[in-house]
This record gives structure tokens, sequence and C-alpha cells, in this order.
């Protein structure tokens, strides 16, 4: 971050000098902040914040500024100063004050050095900046990607046993990440962990006015929960044991939501028989789902990690048995074993005259059942005879008509995750079972459109016709911003309906530089996640004609 001389490319953060910034929410290249800090390209958002790479011409030093733009109650004006929202300027205030106070504490911190540093803070344009260390590195998810997508765990522990040692010392001072994966952890040029996106709780909280940030497969179950009360330091224990999962097998974690109430979680010893056994049991146990369960801090974590694995027995205290009577010990095994020979066969042989028996009587006791067995195939539920103490008179009365008596059993289908038109006009459905649909329900398992809940469980007995009620899915409450590169507006606005954005705004500017009808920015970046339930307007910056 310096002057360019001749070159019309930054090195630093790839801005081509003299074109515009995309992202109109954000303030533009070489803004200058302070009198002192020349602002290069956006680096990285989110609901809370922008990050840009920047120049500080004081001491000659390359930083990242952190600006505090929540960009659901606030806009950017012409002059580069926020205004806020009519009726949202207490809650502005109030996330403000806390993104000060956490930026302040972390600036008082010089001895922790597994998180990037925030120098000081500053106000300007009606809101809040943080000056950060700026590091030559990459996230951990580019890092395991140039390391074929794993660690060993010699390697792993070097990174994450000194960043296990720092976050527990910022949870004794009450600072909690929330938001620990491979997109906030990074990795030094140097091969060191630095923990990077500190952010006030509001990020993290489903319930909050702007849009939330939680990584699948990397927030804990309790960050699903409204309102999130239950969260602590085995949150970030839950997150970083996710993380170390993830860097030993190369495998994420399945997303917490869906393992409660089917856990398939595998221990990582079974995807990487490298991992070892302390290792891997220590992370199940911080990777349980419930949290009053789960290792509660990072020192539990740690001992556990290090610690030999719980149960086992040296192997000096096995027995030496002596070769001769290794040899007496194994006889009488040969001998039961014959034994346990002679009566298999035995049971074998009864066996097989009882099932010839049957197939005699069958061959010569009537063909009723044929028509009824044809036709049990042929169901997608199936038929199951009435069998009971007595069943011997009963079957040997139909023998003699030459019919059999059969009860059809119905059992209810499995649903979910099926598309409801075509459940509610298929026959295989229809005849057996009348289908009511009830109100829609937001849900991140299950698409748009798709059933996410019956109110009679799958493979449980039911009448024929009997009437089940079903809740649709109407997609995510919390859908991600779809890109808006190359789309027309017609395009991109019918994307975003069927994502359930439907209150969209388009807006003009100019701009010399870009095509009319050119959609150029959103209200929330392309990425971000936007909450349907408090969302008022969607706004799409078109460049006019």
């Amino acid at each position: 971050m310096r002057e360019l001389g001749e070159t019309n490319i930054c090195p630093a953060c790839g801005h081509i000098n003299g074109k515009n910034s995309t992202f109109l929410s954000y303030l533009p290249p070489k803004t200058v902040l302070n009198d002192r800090y020349v602002l290069g390209m956006l680096l990285r958002s989110n609901g809370e914040s922008g990050v840009y790479i920047a120049y500080d011409t004081e001491i000659d030093l390359v930083v990242e500024i952190k600006e505090f733009m929540p960009g659901t109650v606030a806009r950017r004006l012409p002059d580069g100063s926020l205004q806020v929202d009519d009726g949202s300027r207490q809650v502005f205030e109030e996330m403000r004050s806390e993104f000060t106070l956490l930026n302040n504490t972390l600036s008082k911190i010089r001895t922790l050095a597994n998180i990037i540093q925030i120098y000081s803070t500053f106000e300007q344009n009606n809101t809040v900046y943080a000056v950060m260390e700026h590091i030559e590195g990459e996230n951990l998810r580019e890092y395991l990607a140039d390391h074929f997508g794993e660690l060993s765990w010699d390697d792993a522990a070097s990174l994450f046993l000194p960043t296990m040692k720092t976050l527990g010392e910022l949870h004794k001072i009450g600072i909690f990440h929330y938001g620990l994966s491979p997109e906030t952890i990074y990795v030094t040029a140097k091969n060191q962990m630095k923990i990077s996106g500190f952010s006030i709780p509001d990020l993290h909280n489903r319930q909050s006015v702007i849009n939330t940030e939680l990584f699948k497969g990397y927030a804990a179950p309790e960050q699903y929960e409204i309102p999130m009360d239950s969260c602590g330091a085995w949150t970030d224990v839950y997150s970083l044991a996710a993380t170390i999962y993830k860097t030993l097998t190369g495998t994420m974690p399945p997303d917490s939501k869906t393992r409660t109430g089917n856990d398939n979680l595998l221990p990582p010893d079974s995807l990487n028989a490298s991992v070892p056994k302390s290792v891997s049991i220590a992370l199940m146990s911080a990777l349980t789902i419930s949290p009053k369960l789960r290792t509660q801090t990072m020192s539990e974590l740690k001992g556990d990690i290090t610690s030999a694995p719980r149960g086992t027995k040296p192997s000096q205290f096995q027995l030496d048995i002596p070769e001769e009577k290794r040899e007496l010990r194994e006889e009488p095994e040969e001998k039961s074993s014959k034994k346990y020979i002679l009566i298999a066969m035995g049971v074998t042989g009864a066996i097989l005259v009882v099932v010839s028996i049957f197939i005699l009587l069958y061959l010569f006791g009537g063909q009723g059942d044929d028509t009824s067995a044809s036709s049990s195939a042929s169901s997608s539920l199936f038929s199951s005879s009435s069998e009971d103490a007595s069943s011997a008179s009963a079957s040997s009365s139909s023998r003699a008509t030459g019919s059999t008596s059969m009860q059809t059993e119905y059992r209810m289908f499995n649903l979910l995750g099926k598309d409801v038109d075509i459940v509610t006009s298929d026959p295989v459905y229809t005849d057996v079972i009348k289908i009511t649909i009830g109100d829609q329900i937001y849900s991140d398992e299950y698409a748009k459109g798709e059933i996410c809940t019956q109110d009679v469980d799958p493979d449980k007995p039911i009448e024929k016709g009997q009437v089940v009620t079903v809740q649709v899915s109407k997609g995510s409450r919390y859908p991600t911003v779809p890109s808006f590169e190359g789309k027309s507006v017609a395009q991109y606005t019918n994307e975003l309906e069927a994502l359930g954005i439907t209150n969209w705004k388009v807006r003009t500017v100019t701009d010399p530089d870009k095509d009319p009808d050119t959609i150029v920015d959103t209200q929330v970046a392309p990425g971000q996640k936007v909450d349907l339930e408090n969302l008022t307007v969607f706004e799409i910056w078109v460049v006019s004609r």
C-alpha cells in the first residue's frame, strides 16, 4: 500500500486505478480516514462490518480497517457517512457501543500472539473504525487446500494448542468469539495461527436485526436457538473442535442442527487412522450436542487432547503365560468347538425336515394365495398374515377350502423431503391416505416446496383413507444473497423471489463506466445472509439509462 507510480494495478489489494468500487455500500478506494489512513479495496464483509486493506501514512505500514456497517439498519450517503434508518437509532447505538467496547478491549491486549492485533479505534462518518494488524498469510480453508485437504496431528497440534490457550485467556475476561471456523482462523507465512473476526454477539444471534453469520458445520447447536441464552466458552469449544476435526480428516462435521435428531458424526480416527485415539475421544467430547455434557473450557479441551486415552492399561501389565500352559488352555476350546459343531448339525437337520414338510403342504394344498401374493407385491405398502397361538388350525382350514385369510396392514409413508405437488397427485399416496396441507414454515433442511413435517410418523400402522396433515417448507428464513454478476435485472429479481426476497426495490445510479441497466451493487453484499422476517426492503442499485 503505497504510491503506484506508473502501474495502474495495486500489487497489495488488486485495485485498478481509476475504476470505481463495485460495492456502493462501502467506501471506495483512496478514501482517507482520520487524516491518516488511505483505504484500498474491501477485503471482506458481513452483517456487522466491512474490512478494508489500508495504508497508514504516519508510520508507513499496511493495516486493515474494520468499519462498523450494519447494512440492515443504516445506509451510505454520498459523502461517505452513514444514515441510520428511522426507528433503528437505538439498536444502532447499542450495537455501535458494543463494537467500540470490544475493539477497545482487544486493543489493550498485547501479549496474546494468536489473535489479529487491534491497534486503535476512532470515530468518523457517524460510525466507528478499528485499525487492525494486516498479516501475510491465508485463512485455514485456503491453507488446507494448499496442503491436500488435511494435516497430520503433529502439524495441527503446533497450530491449535497455542490457539486453545489464547482463547482460554480471552474467555477469562468475558470475550467469546462465536464464529470460529476455517474462514475466521488464519495461518501466517511464519506458520503461526491467528484468530480474526471478533464481532459483537448480534452477528451470531439468529434473533438479531442484522444479517447473522453462522458457519454451517462449525456453529454449535445452541447458536440456532432463539433466544440464544445458553452460549458460553463451551460454544467456542464446539466450533474449535469442529475446525480441528476438519483439519485432521478433511471432512466438515455435519451441521449441528441435523445431529439433534440423528447424530451421524463419525469419530475422527475412523476417517483418518493416523489420528491418535486420545485426540479422537477428546474431539468427540467437545462436539457433544448438549452444552451441559460437552467439554466446558479450552483448558479442559487442551488437557483431554494431550492426555492418554481414558480406560486403557499399559501393555507391560499383561500376563506372560508360558507356551506350554498356553497349549493346555487351548485344548478344552478345541473339544468344546467340536461339541458345538455336532449340536449345530443336529439343529440344522431338524430345520431342513420342517421346511420340507411346509413345501410339500404348499405344493399340494391349493393355489388360493397366488392372487393375494401378487397383489401384495405390487403395493407400495406391505401385507402380513394375522398369526397367533391358534394359527395352525386357521391355516389348515384355509388349505382345505383352497384359500387363505390375509389381512392388509397399511403403514405410513415417509413423506419428508418429497415434493408436495408430486405427493398430492400420485395415486401411490392418494389411494391410501388423504393429505391435508397445513401452514408453510421456514426450513434450512428442506428446500422450498418439500414436505418438512407430517403428523403421523413414518412406518406407523394406519387405516386406509386416514387423514395426514403435512407442513411444507417455504425455504430458509436466512437465504444467501446471490451474485448479480452477468445477470439482467429481470433475471436477478426472479432469483431473489425464488429465495423469498420479494420486497426488492431498484434504485438508479450514475456510472459512466458501466452500461445502462447494469446491476452494480445490492443493499446486502452477495454471499451474505438476510433475515426474511426482518428485511423491510432489499435495494438493488442499477445504472440509469
